[in-house]
């Protein structure tokens, strides 16, 4: 038995096979088979051996094989394969399988060979450009032999799972990934400046170019509780620099991210996306009680189950997913100007935001700060920049965490 894993429905294999088609019609006995390849024998990817042991087999059921036997083309009209030797083979049922060739999105993508297959890493299915992994018949993977991998639907389905692997380790532990960045940031936004201002280099260099943009000491809007500095000409000169972050959050952390709506992101059709297997995140509250985790695990085995049985019982995949739970793991790609990411950051970075997006903000600060100090050197949580500079220090009113943050920002352990 197989599977079809988008439908998921038992299918026999067998069923295409023209030895059983005929069976089942009780006219195997007047019925002769013949294949012809240009190959030495079946799958000569799996070697001699094997091969000859499957030529055995089709002998044994009475199917004659040809081998070393090309075709030139096939004339319909007279129900004949024309071979390269000028020879003809008459046919009633014609089983054919055509020279296999990469659709023109692939080979037109600037990754092909000449082929028009696509090289990739055999071990990872990497291709040339950093980022971008290719699975599936537009692969071209070598083998023992100088042979190619075949093209087949079970190669297909383990090479997604090594993509799908490759692609969460470039998280790297981590629950947000920087994946790229303006080059040049700090000067941009210190050239920016100096346009609004009409002021020279020689006037404002950028060492305070930046520190009148980002020091709340220097520049007001940064302390304000509502985002109004996105109406400041001098604050939109963070606007030409921006970051790109990889990122895995449940679908509750995503629900809420999207708040931040002028921090748009490439989010997954979850229908589209999901697999059978269950994927979700564990909640910190949850790790590290085992009576607690062994429970929470076996709900969201429960939960997969009933959605794969509903795929089985032919309910879409747009309606099955909806029995999911919000912990369903969501990857996504989302990028935003420092304007804007500045006030997520903000906020986001206070000990009141929600876990995971809490998590995202502190690994995407660190990753900013390594990149550009000068530019990360003021960004933290309201108290954080308000502290010896506004009152209250905490905008969070009776929510307060009671944590003096700003003594030791970005230094801080957040406890649940």
């Amino acid at each position: 038995m197989g599977r079809v894993e988008w439908r998921r429905r038992a299918i026999r294999r067998d069923r295409g096979h023209p030895g059983a088609f005929a069976r089942r019609r009780g006219v195997r006995d007047r019925t002769t088979i013949d294949i012809y390849t240009p190959e030495p024998f079946p799958m000569p990817t799996a070697g001699p051996v094997l091969g000859q042991a499957l030529a055995g087999m089709l002998a044994e059921r009475g199917i004659s094989l040809h081998t070393e036997t090309s075709i030139d083309r096939i004339d319909p009209h007279a129900n004949q394969l024309v071979l390269t030797d000028g020879e003809r083979a008459g046919y009633d049922l014609l089983l054919g399988i055509p020279p296999h060739r990469a659709p023109e999105v692939a080979r037109t993508s600037g990754l092909a060979a000449e082929t028009g297959f696509l090289p990739v890493d055999p071990a990872t299915l990497a291709t040339a450009v950093d980022g971008i992994f290719a699975i599936g018949d537009v692969t071209a993977i070598p083998i023992a032999g100088g042979k190619f991998l075949p093209k087949a639907g079970v190669f297909a389905h383990a090479e997604a799972e090594v993509v799908a692997e490759r692609v969460a380790a470039e998280l790297g532990g981590r629950t947000s990934r920087l994946i790229a960045a303006t080059p040049d940031a700090e000067r941009i936004a210190a050239c920016a400046l100096r346009a609004v201002l009409g002021l020279s280099e020689r006037e404002m260099d950028d060492e305070r170019a930046l520190d009148e943009l980002l020091n709340p000491a220097r520049n007001r809007y940064r302390l304000e509780t509502l985002n109004v500095g996105v109406h400041s000409p001098m604050m939109r000169a963070l606007q030409h620099v921006s970051y790109t972050f990889c990122k895995k959050l449940s679908h509750t952390a995503d629900s809420q991210d999207q708040r931040h709506r002028m921090v748009p992101a490439s989010r997954p059709l979850l229908a589209a996306t999901s697999c059978p297997d269950p994927d979700y995140i564990t909640p910190m509250l949850v790790r590290g009680n085992a009576e607690v985790e062994d429970f929470y695990h076996q709900a969201m085995q429960e939960a997969w189950q009933a959605r794969n049985q509903l795929l089985d019982r032919g309910v879409s995949p747009s309606s099955a997913v909806y029995v999911l739970p919000n912990a369903t793991a969501v990857r996504l790609v989302e990028t935003g100007s420092l304007l804007h990411l500045l006030h997520k950051w903000t906020m986001r970075t206070c000990f009141n935001a929600q876990e995971e997006i809490y998590a995202a903000s502190m690994e995407e600060l660190e990753q900013v700060r390594a990149a550009h100090p000068r530019l990360a050197r003021h960004l933290g949580p309201p108290c954080y920049l308000r502290h010896g500079l506004a009152y209250p220090v905490c905008t969070e009113g009776s929510h307060f965490c009671g944590v003096r943050v700003w003594d030791s920002f970005p230094a801080v352990e957040r406890k649940l």
